[in-house]
């Protein structure tokens, strides 16, 4: 039942973060312009970048090393700890001439406040990867809960009194001191919080892997944030990133809540019983790409009504990147839980070559493509994500039980996307409602059709989320 009850409270505290999230950008993106958003944009891109090598892997090693000791506990704190300081004095020699580069200077501002993370950050990440890997998942939500409450108020705040491009940037740093606090005074005492180089290179060599990958998807995900400042301009590249957010929306559901969640469920069972992890695997990835799929295309299809609702007729525009992305989001959900599936089975060598090849060529792309038409970008972002979920379903094809998976999601999949289809028409057909309340109606009505077909005609998936759940 920790398993049920870890997805209950991240699901309730994420609905809540949610409505918080699109209120405050609601109030936020008619308080500041596009230029502003996307001088900010530029700056949480390039420290997020440095962020992932800051942690330097130990997430994913705490999160699904088999056997994690106390000295390896140090070992991770001590490697936060020097990196995180290397990259604070780094940011902070290189903020005047990132800003030089993109000639804007105020991109220097935002860079010297987000810098401060590299020192906060260190304090508080073992600890909260901690709760995962013990199972603690109500309270690593509740904490995640409190920091983006606040963040998003502060955001709305430092907007309203003028902060401008400052806004979210100073609010991240305060939530993040604020995680600290609250990481410390829940921490398992029997966990160590000292730093520790001992046999630092057996836990280098693992954690380097994880962050590699992570570093280079980063990249890869970030990499229009770089290329189109430059060369369609900041207002354009905040549009463009406005479809992608939304999408982010998705996948933080689908991975970092639902996924994290029964990824390490996944873990607990199948070292009790290693018999049932193809087919516990095979229906875990089948239910996140129904949920992937069932999202992107509910925003997809409410693309206006979704954007001139939260954020204003000034972003509309945005509406075609998100209608093209929302194809590649269930496939990127997919490649990030199998990528998941390979670190539980000791292939970390693998995950790193195939996140090297397959991350080099979206990055090569969208510098190649940055120069013409954006939704041009779009369609090869989503050509691509297709074809590197293909790559890695296929060297995981002897670790799934794939039949249980393919003709039954593609089955779930249509019923959601043609309800949800079915649903936006009929509301447009028979009623002329505004933006808000066809958003309204058009979510509450899709929710319901799903549950209520998905009980009576399509047992066998939830029998499937039963399984996931350990009901």
């Amino acid at each position: 039942m920790s398993v049920v009850k870890g997805l209950l409270v991240g699901n309730a505290a994420f609905a809540i973060q949610t409505v918080a999230r699109l209120f405050s950008t609601a109030i936020v993106a008619r308080l500041i312009t596009p230029l502003e958003m996307g001088i900010w944009t530029l700056g949480f891109a390039l420290i997020g970048l440095f962020q992932i090598m800051r942690d330097f892997g130990t997430a994913t090693f705490i999160q699904t090393n088999k056997e994690l000791t106390n000295e390896q506990i140090k070992v991770c704190n001590g490697l936060q700890l020097i990196v995180g300081l290397l990259f604070f004095v780094v940011f902070t020699l290189a903020a005047e001439p990132i800003a030089a580069f993109y000639k804007e200077p105020r991109v220097s501002q935002v860079v010297y406040v987000l810098a401060l993370g590299f020192l906060i950050m260190p304090l508080s990440s073992t600890s909260f990867n901690l709760f995962i890997r013990d199972g603690r998942f109500a309270l690593k939500s509740g904490i995640d809960f409190v920091a983006q409450m606040l963040m998003y108020a502060g955001t709305v705040a430092f907007a309203f009194f003028g902060a401008s491009h400052l806004s979210a940037p100073i609010s991240v740093v305060i939530a993040q001191i604020l995680v600290v606090i609250l990481c410390f005074h829940y921490r398992n005492r029997q966990y160590p919080l000292g730093y520790s180089f001992k046999n630092v290179t057996h836990v280098a060599k693992l954690s380097g892997t994880a962050l590699s990958v992570s570093l280079i998807q980063h990249a890869a995900d970030k990499s229009p944030d770089f290329a189109l400042p430059k060369t369609q301009g900041f207002a354009e590249a905040s549009i463009y990133e406005k479809g992608v957010n939304c999408l982010e929306l998705v996948k933080l559901a689908v991975v970092e809540l639902v996924g994290s969640v029964l990824v390490s469920s996944l873990r607990i069972r199948s070292e009790k019983d290693s018999n049932v992890f193809p087919s516990l695997a095979s229906d875990t990835l089948s239910c996140l790409a129904v949920l992937a799929v069932l999202g992107s295309s509910l925003l997809a299809v409410n693309a206006f009504d979704f954007l001139n609702t939260l954020f204003g007729a000034q972003w509309v525009g945005a509406q075609s990147t998100l209608k093209v992305l929302a194809f590649a989001t269930p496939f990127v959900c997919m490649t990030a839980f199998l990528t998941k599936v390979m670190y539980l089975q000791s292939m970390h060598s693998i995950v790193l070559r195939l996140a090297f090849v397959t991350r080099l060529i979206v990055i090569g792309l969208v510098l190649i493509l940055a120069n013409g038409p954006i939704l041009t970008l779009a369609y090869g972002v989503v050509i691509a994500e297709i074809l590197f979920f293909v790559a890695y379903a296929y060297v995981n094809r002897n670790k799934l039980a794939w039949g249980r998976f393919v003709v039954p999601t593609i089955i779930d999949s249509l019923i959601c996307v043609c309800i949800v289809y079915g649903v936006h028409h009929g509301i447009k057909h028979w009623f002329n409602l505004n933006s808000v309340f066809a958003l309204a109606i058009n979510s509450g009505l899709v929710a319901i059709i799903v549950a209520i077909v998905f009980f009576i005609a399509r047992k066998s998936t939830v029998n499937k989320l039963r399984n996931c759940l350990n009901l």
